[in-house]
């Protein structure tokens, strides 16, 4: 591959031109970043239910809330012991596959059939308890996601298979949300962390972000030079 003077200078502007591009992006990246700091900043960080009920009332916005969840209408199931916040009994099927393989023999070069078998998901069952505790405030199941949850046993019955999944009736995590209309909004528990362990994990470094970028920008203005030096670019003649 011989490359040409006009092609280098091309490849300059090409560099130059991504280079413009890549501040631009950067300068909305750090914008993005910090907005979003920003906002967990300024959030309230709440552990009584007191003031979680006096938030959700007035109307306080974006917090971070910790406490205790709890199952206030835990299920059962006759073939599982115990109380639970929710239930999944998952059916799987040991099922016979194919699948065409190369096989290379000096020169030669064959291909043939070969099965094997794999439990495959086939369906499931759901049970969940209709309202959860927060803190002290009931909310309907759904409102807080993202709930640990525990593998409990499986079931064999020739080639069927039932792997039973349950979560405890008590969790305790924080949750990021916005408190208004007397309630909070959808949300996930991150569970076993303090409010501030919570904040520390959600800020994001805008420098970590920036040098992620500038690596993955780099590589690609480089792979547009080298794919440019690979076509035949006679118009630059």
């Amino acid at each position: 591959m011989e490359i040409t003077k006009r092609e280098v200078l091309a490849s300059v502007a090409i560099i130059c031109i991504m280079f413009i591009l890549g501040l631009l992006i950067q300068q909305s990246i750090r914008t993005s970043v910090t907005n979003q700091n920003k906002e967990y900043e300024l959030a309230i960080q709440i552990e009584d239910p007191n003031m979680f009920e006096y938030a959700m009332q007035t109307n306080v916005g974006n917090a971070f809330v910790y406490g205790e969840l709890i199952a206030v209408d835990p299920v059962t199931n006759a073939e599982l012991d115990g109380k639970w916040m929710w239930i999944q009994k998952v059916k799987e099927k040991y099922t016979r596959h194919e699948r065409i393989i190369t096989v290379k023999s000096g020169k030669t070069t064959t291909t043939k059939v070969e099965y094997y078998w794999t439990w495959d998901r086939v369906g499931s069952e759901e049970w969940h308890s209709e309202k959860i505790k927060f803190l002290g405030k009931v909310f309907p199941y759904g409102r807080i996601t993202d709930v640990d949850y525990e593998y409990i046993k499986t079931d064999k019955q020739g080639n069927i298979r039932f792997k039973w999944y349950a979560s405890a009736i008590k969790h305790k995590g924080t949750i990021y949300t916005k408190l208004e209309n007397g309630t909070i909004t959808k949300t996930k528990l991150i569970e076993g962390k303090t409010v501030k362990e919570t904040f520390d994990s959600m800020i994001m470094s805008v420098t970590g972000f920036i040098i992620g970028f500038w690596i993955l920008w780099t590589a690609l203005t480089a792979g547009l030079c080298f794919g440019f030096y690979l076509l035949e670019n006679r118009w630059l003649e």
